[in-house]
């Protein structure tokens, strides 16, 4: 019989409804709203799965994961905005990075993703739209299947614009009782009569004090390649951090990462001094490059591990480049991720 392992021991699900009163006494899903500063009106759920592990789903930010941690240490970084509401969202230029949160995750997309452009004759900002959108339809659910226990949260996101596109995003968000895990499931689904660009990244953002000097990278990659110049002429590796520094550069490379036989693509960081990490597992097919964003500044220390579709330079260069996707009216797309917190090291 499989067991749910909590507080150092094993519970079948008869036990649990034997020994707590409520579900919600060791794990659940609460809804909440934040009322004050930029953040007032935003609602929000956080998911608890009796470990030790909670994070935040952000229902007015595109279902993003705000604030993540783990037996009480922080596993995101949080930006000096704090968590702000979507009608603060600017679209022009770099605007986006006045309500850019951090969190675990920002979804970045979903036709544009990375430098703001003019790609022909739109005007696209930073990182495009979905992550300050207000998500529909939710639902959430606490679904028992035989002993096992998952905690489940979904929603639809709408990025449309008349007489021009309607996309669809379908998030499931899930975690298992008893596990450290969130699992991601998204279909983008083109409702429109045109065809359009689909550009997606995903944006976990890990922060100290699991990101220190001595972090270890684990990506396995074939080949890293720098954006500019900028990374090129870095002192350090792409896999060495330095302390908090005055005037870091923002800092980027693309990754070759192999897959598995099953078509999964895997990295993580660890902190040895902490015994603590994350790992990011998704599947190549639908997200085929990677990338690492590296910003160890004073007050802004943070590593970007990024699964995309595309790269960060924005539309224009995708288009020009040849690497700009498609979906056709009625097409959709699926993409799969998994986080896990890491309590020791994979080698």
């Amino acid at each position: 019989m499989i067991k749910i392992k909590l507080f150092g021991r094993e519970y079948s699900k008869k036990e649990i409804a034997e020994y707590f009163g409520r579900l919600e006494q060791v794990a659940g899903i609460t809804s909440f709203t934040y009322n004050s500063g930029r953040a007032k009106g935003l609602k929000a759920k956080e998911i608890k799965t009796g470990t030790g592990l909670r994070y935040t789903v952000l229902l007015d930010r595109g279902l993003n994961i705000g604030k993540a941690s783990y037996q009480g240490i922080p596993l995101a970084f949080l930006s000096s905005t704090g968590e702000v509401a979507p009608y603060f969202y600017e679209a022009e230029t770099d605007g986006w990075l006045r309500s850019f949160t951090g969190g675990l995750l920002t979804t970045c997309g979903l036709r544009q993703v990375g430098t703001p452009c003019q790609d022909q004759g739109e005007k696209l900002g930073m990182h495009g739209r979905i992550s300050n959108i207000p998500a529909e339809k939710i639902s959430e659910e606490i679904n028992w299947k035989g002993n096992e226990c998952y905690l489940n949260l979904s929603g639809l996101i709408k990025e449309a614009k008349p007489l021009s596109y309607n996309l669809e995003l379908h998030r499931k968000i899930s975690s298992k009782l008893g596990e450290n895990k969130i699992f991601i499931k998204d279909i983008v689904v083109n409702k429109g009569s045109n065809i359009t660009p689909i550009m997606i990244l995903y944006h976990f953002n890990i922060g100290h004090p699991i990101l220190a000097s001595k972090a270890e990278l684990e990506l396995n990659s074939e080949k890293a390649t720098p954006r500019d110049e900028v990374a090129k002429n870095r002192s350090e590796n792409y896999d060495e951090f330095l302390k908090p520094t005055t005037n870091y550069p923002d800092t980027v490379f693309y990754h070759e990462i192999p897959k598995d036989e099953n078509g999964w693509c895997s990295v993580a960081i660890f902190n040895s001094e902490i015994e603590k990490g994350l790992q990011i597992s998704y599947k190549k097919d639908t997200l085929p490059k990677f990338v690492q964003w590296k910003y160890t500044n004073k007050g802004d220390y943070v590593i970007g591990l990024e699964p995309s579709n595309c790269r960060v330079e924005g539309r224009k260069k995708a288009r020009e480049r040849g690497e700009l996707q498609f979906l056709a009216p009625g097409e959709r797309k699926e993409f799969n991720l998994e986080i896990e917190v890491l309590t020791s090291n994979l080698k």
